[in-house]
């Protein structure tokens, strides 16, 4: 995985700065601060939302889940490990006397698949219509698909209308997360890089990655639907 801590502290100290400017220009005696639990196509996170004024407030966030499956791409059956971590700073406008709110802010994005090819039953891989045993050429077969550090979010929501006092309440969210255009790569393990069927795997290997990478192109969209409950205080 390429999120790493140093990249967790970096991504933490700005979302804190960040808010901080902003909460600096409120009302300090009559501000309000509203936590929520929330759990959706972004995995289960925490938010801390801040009211600035009866209309607007800014919150940062964290949503995460990691799951295993067996995916199918090309005739290649892989073992994939979906990694998803981001980390939000996201603004709300409330044009209401309700909870009702429009949204938007950017998300440090960790989202990635990483992938590992499984070989047939008779020990073999097929790779761009051709076959190769793992007895005596392939190795071993890797992928990742990962995205841009950096991604734009809108959306609407309905939660606690700022301002408006303390206690629970129900928490939710709809929009759109652009992710952008995906990286994809594979990586071709060898047994014996130098013989030629190993120069003429590379090629295959090489054409199975432009496949993979316009597959993946449908989630550079990302729908982000979650639901949660809050309490201000």
């Amino acid at each position: 995985m390429h999120y790493t801590y140093s990249t967790f502290k970096k991504t933490l100290f700005v979302s804190v700065l960040a808010t901080a400017s902003l909460l600096s220009v409120a009302n300090t005696a009559s501000a309000e601060g509203t936590v929520a639990l929330k759990a959706g196509t972004l995995g289960g996170g925490i938010e801390y939302v801040h009211s600035l004024s009866p209309k607007f407030a800014i919150g940062i966030g964290f949503n995460g889940f990691s799951i295993d499956d067996t995916i199918e791409e090309s005739d290649i059956t892989y073992d994939a490990d979906l990694d998803m971590q981001n980390f939000s700073l996201v603004g709300d406008y409330h044009p209401f006397s309700n909870g009702f709110r429009l949204s938007a802010g950017v998300y440090n994005n960790g989202n990635e698949f990483a992938l590992s090819a499984k070989p047939t039953e008779n020990n073999e891989f097929e790779i761009n219509g051709n076959s190769y045993s793992t007895d005596d050429t392939v190795e071993s077969l890797d992928g990742l698909i990962s995205f841009k550090s950096l991604a734009p979010y809108v959306g609407i929501g309905w939660g606690h209308k700022p301002m408006s006092g303390k206690g629970w309440g129900f928490d939710a969210d709809l929009g759109v997360l652009f992710q952008g255009s995906p990286e994809a790569s594979l990586t071709v393990v060898c047994v014996d890089p130098e013989s030629t069927i190993c120069s003429e795997l590379q090629d295959d290997v090489d054409a199975e990655e432009v496949s993979l990478k316009e597959d993946s192109e449908e989630f550079d969209v990302y729908p982000v639907i979650s639901l949660g409950v809050s309490y201000t205080f």
